[in-house]
């Protein structure tokens, strides 16, 4: 449902900023 996608958004965002994080 919609939950599944807001966490699943929220996942891959946060994937996302941790490599951002990494590579700064």
């Amino acid at each position: 449902g919609r939950r599944n996608l807001r966490w699943w958004l929220k996942s891959a965002v946060g994937e996302v900023a941790n490599k951002q994080s990494e590579n700064a």
